[in-house]
């Protein structure tokens, strides 16, 4: 990005939010290969304070004995299949797609409701398969290449926050991990990649360096550095390397000169194997 100075082809590895997993299961393949990376986390997480919200919902429909519920959230009436394992995720993140355009109260509140109209209590903290790494275990991976930035003190959607939240989650986070971690954390990540004009002002205000997205692309010197782009990980490997290399965006490009040609919206073009 602009003037970072970076070798032609750079890449960065993140990873969003500060599960175990980062630690059991990612940090030992970038340890064994030395390829450092940035961890952002959500730092009333890592305190166990509080559950990732979307958790929560995950948690209600894994372990409700219910098969099928209609249940009302944000307005609307959801019909929540139930079934098995796969219908379960599902149905959660089809609860969690309503709950990101409520307010941060809002959205605690419907969570509460689901959580009596399935006569299941949730937790005070998250139980295991739902928890944050350590703070020791952060100082251990700092020392293998790994950074830490922030990504709130609650993982609220941004844009869905008023300014004196706004500042709080972005200020306490950056001084709660300098605090523990006694390193500087210059780096910022938009719970669900969500920002405006109002988001990225404060986040030039709080101090951060670069900040990153959820919009998928490549970055180059038009890229606002608080305003990153990404590649999300894939399973499928054939497609992340085309992300990756810079050949999706340039089959994209040739989608849309073709649909132009011919006459056509960009919408009736039929896609290329």
């Amino acid at each position: 990005t602009r003037g970072a100075g970076l070798p032609p082809r750079a890449a960065a590895i993140t990873i969003d939010d500060g599960y175990r997993d980062a630690y059991d299961i990612a940090f030992p393949i970038l340890r064994q290969r030395r390829m450092p990376a940035t961890v952002f986390v959500v730092t009333d997480f890592m305190d166990r304070k509080a559950w990732m919200w979307p958790d929560k919902v995950r948690f209600l429909a894994l372990n409700t004995p219910m098969k099928q519920i209609a249940a009302p959230v944000a307005g609307d009436q959801l019909c929540l299949e139930l079934s098995d394992l796969r219908a379960r995720l599902a149905a959660a993140e089809r609860v969690n797609a309503v709950l990101k355009r409520l307010p941060n109260t809002a959205k605690e509140e419907a969570i509460a409701r689901l959580a009596l109209t399935l006569d299941l209590p949730l937790p005070e903290l998250p139980p295991a398969e739902f928890g944050p790494l350590t703070w020791e275990q952060a100082r251990e991976m700092m020392a293998g290449q790994i950074e830490f930035g922030s990504h709130t003190v609650t993982h609220p959607i941004l844009t869905r926050v008023d300014d004196a939240q706004l500042w709080h989650e972005m200020g306490e986070s950056r001084s709660r991990i300098e605090a523990v971690l006694g390193k500087q954390a210059n780096l910022f990540c938009y719970p669900n990649g969500d920002f405006d004009a109002r988001v990225l002002r404060t986040a030039e205000r709080a101090g951060y360096q670069c900040a990153v997205t959820t919009r998928h692309g490549l970055n180059d010197g038009t890229v606002h550095p608080l305003a990153l782009q990404r590649i999300d990980a894939e399973r499928d490997l054939a497609h992340f390397v085309q992300s990756v290399s810079g050949f999706e965006q340039v089959k994209n490009k040739f989608r849309r000169a073709r649909a132009v040609v011919s006459g056509k919206g960009a919408y009736e073009c039929q896609p290329m194997a």
